[in-house]
Protein backbone atom coordinates (compact mmCIF):
# COMPACT_ATOMS: atom_id res chain seq x y z
CA UNK A 1 0.00 0.00 0.00
CA UNK A 2 1.30 3.37 -1.75
CA UNK A 3 0.18 5.43 2.18
CA UNK A 4 2.06 2.79 4.65
CA UNK A 5 5.31 2.82 2.84
CA UNK A 6 4.82 7.06 2.68
CA UNK A 7 4.07 6.58 6.45
CA UNK A 8 6.97 4.48 7.39
CA UNK A 9 9.19 6.65 5.52
CA UNK A 10 7.71 9.78 6.83
CA UNK A 11 7.53 8.59 10.60
CA UNK A 12 11.08 7.11 10.64
CA UNK A 13 12.25 10.19 9.16
CA UNK A 14 11.21 11.99 11.98
CA UNK A 15 11.87 9.33 14.27
CA UNK A 16 15.17 10.88 14.81
CA UNK A 17 16.05 11.61 18.63
CA UNK A 18 16.01 15.16 19.17
CA UNK A 19 19.93 16.18 20.04
CA UNK A 20 20.52 18.92 22.84
CA UNK A 21 22.49 21.00 22.27
CA UNK A 22 26.04 20.33 23.10
CA UNK A 23 29.55 22.22 23.06
CA UNK A 24 31.90 21.35 20.50
CA UNK A 25 34.20 18.14 21.09
CA UNK A 26 37.59 17.20 19.75
CA UNK A 27 36.16 13.34 19.25
CA UNK A 28 32.34 12.11 18.61
CA UNK A 29 31.08 10.57 21.30
CA UNK A 30 29.83 7.07 21.24
CA UNK A 31 26.00 6.79 22.97
CA UNK A 32 26.43 4.56 26.18
CA UNK A 33 24.99 1.23 25.41
CA UNK A 34 21.75 1.25 27.79
CA UNK A 35 21.24 4.87 26.97
CA UNK A 36 17.92 6.29 25.61
CA UNK A 37 19.35 6.90 22.03
CA UNK A 38 20.68 3.72 21.73
CA UNK A 39 17.81 1.71 23.40
CA UNK A 40 15.50 3.91 21.08
CA UNK A 41 18.16 2.99 17.65
CA UNK A 42 17.69 -0.95 18.53
CA UNK A 43 14.09 -0.46 19.02
CA UNK A 44 13.68 1.23 15.26
CA UNK A 45 15.99 -1.04 13.60
CA UNK A 46 13.76 -3.58 15.12
CA UNK A 47 11.07 -1.97 13.42
CA UNK A 48 12.04 -2.60 10.49
CA UNK A 49 12.63 -5.98 10.47
CA UNK A 50 10.42 -7.46 12.99
CA UNK A 51 7.41 -5.07 13.88
CA UNK A 52 5.77 -7.18 16.12
CA UNK A 53 8.46 -7.66 18.04
CA UNK A 54 9.34 -3.90 17.86
CA UNK A 55 5.86 -3.47 19.83
CA UNK A 56 6.71 -6.40 22.81
CA UNK A 57 10.12 -4.64 22.98
CA UNK A 58 8.61 -0.85 22.82
CA UNK A 59 6.02 -1.61 25.31
CA UNK A 60 8.50 -3.84 27.65
CA UNK A 61 11.11 -0.40 27.40
CA UNK A 62 8.03 1.75 28.27
CA UNK A 63 6.99 -0.22 31.13
CA UNK A 64 10.76 0.06 32.66
CA UNK A 65 10.23 3.81 32.59
CA UNK A 66 11.61 4.37 28.28
CA UNK A 67 9.27 7.47 28.31
CA UNK A 68 9.07 9.54 25.40
CA UNK A 69 11.28 7.58 22.97
CA UNK A 70 9.57 4.30 24.32
CA UNK A 71 6.64 5.38 23.22
CA UNK A 72 8.05 6.85 19.76
CA UNK A 73 9.68 3.63 18.68
CA UNK A 74 5.80 1.92 19.58
CA UNK A 75 4.17 4.24 17.61
CA UNK A 76 6.16 3.30 14.66
CA UNK A 77 5.69 -0.28 15.08
CA UNK A 78 2.29 0.04 15.14
CA UNK A 79 2.90 2.41 11.68
CA UNK A 80 4.44 -0.43 10.52
CA UNK A 81 1.95 -3.16 11.03
CA UNK A 82 -0.35 -0.44 9.63
CA UNK A 83 -1.97 0.15 13.33
CA UNK A 84 -3.05 3.63 12.84
CA UNK A 85 -5.15 4.21 15.17
CA UNK A 86 -2.91 2.80 17.86
CA UNK A 87 0.11 4.26 16.18
CA UNK A 88 -1.38 7.94 16.92
CA UNK A 89 -2.66 7.46 20.56
CA UNK A 90 0.93 6.92 21.44
CA UNK A 91 2.50 9.38 19.60
CA UNK A 92 0.56 11.75 21.23
CA UNK A 93 0.82 10.76 24.92
CA UNK A 94 4.20 10.85 23.56
CA UNK A 95 3.67 14.33 22.42
CA UNK A 96 2.05 15.77 25.45
CA UNK A 97 5.01 14.44 27.62
CA UNK A 98 7.41 15.88 25.45
CA UNK A 99 5.21 18.76 26.28
CA UNK A 100 5.09 18.13 29.72
CA UNK A 101 9.11 18.14 30.12
CA UNK A 102 9.52 21.07 27.56
CA UNK A 103 11.13 18.53 25.06
CA UNK A 104 12.00 19.85 21.53
CA UNK A 105 10.44 17.16 19.73
CA UNK A 106 6.91 17.44 20.94
CA UNK A 107 5.92 18.98 17.48
CA UNK A 108 7.24 16.39 15.50
CA UNK A 109 5.44 13.47 17.86
CA UNK A 110 2.23 16.11 17.13
CA UNK A 111 2.46 15.49 13.58
CA UNK A 112 3.41 11.51 13.26
CA UNK A 113 0.02 11.25 15.44
CA UNK A 114 -1.74 13.18 12.76
CA UNK A 115 -0.11 11.54 10.20
CA UNK A 116 -1.28 8.18 11.64
CA UNK A 117 -4.53 9.53 12.35
CA UNK A 118 -4.94 10.76 8.52
CA UNK A 119 -3.92 7.36 7.78
CA UNK A 120 -6.83 5.90 9.81
CA UNK A 121 -9.50 8.33 8.37
CA UNK A 122 -9.63 10.48 11.28
CA UNK A 123 -9.53 13.81 9.74
CA UNK A 124 -10.65 15.58 12.52
CA UNK A 125 -8.28 14.12 14.92
CA UNK A 126 -5.88 14.71 12.44
CA UNK A 127 -6.39 17.95 12.13
CA UNK A 128 -6.72 18.47 16.11
CA UNK A 129 -3.11 16.60 16.00
CA UNK A 130 -1.47 19.42 13.55
CA UNK A 131 -2.99 21.98 15.12
CA UNK A 132 -1.24 21.11 18.28
CA UNK A 133 1.92 20.57 16.34
CA UNK A 134 1.56 24.38 14.89
CA UNK A 135 0.53 25.84 18.33
CA UNK A 136 3.87 24.48 19.35
CA UNK A 137 5.80 26.92 17.12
Amino acid sequence: MIISSMALAAAAAAAQPAQAAQPAQTAPRAAAPHSDEAQFASCAALVKREPERAVTAANDWRLRGGGILARQCLGLAYVALERWAPAAVVFEQAAREAETERRPQHADLWVQAGNSWLAANEGAKARAAFDAALATT
